[in-house]
């Protein structure tokens, strides 16, 4: 569901909402969408000089008991 208002009641809220029979994936990524900016390629490596990786995925902590 949908609704353009936010009301204090939630029962008015979802009485006089829209009702959607599709995901609602599509709305968020809309929503989502025009509030972004462009998109960015992901860096090569992860961490920076502040916060340097401390090493390669998944860690020595996955395998350690």
């Amino acid at each position: 569901m949908t609704h353009d208002e936010l009301p204090a009641d939630p029962a008015v809220w979802q009485e006089n909402g829209t009702k959607h029979t599709d995901s609602w994936w599509l709305h968020w990524q809309e929503w989502q969408t025009s509030r972004s900016g462009k998109l960015k390629k992901a860096p090569a490596a992860l961490g920076n000089k502040a916060y340097p990786s401390a090493e390669a995925a998944p860690g020595t902590y996955v395998h350690e008991r």
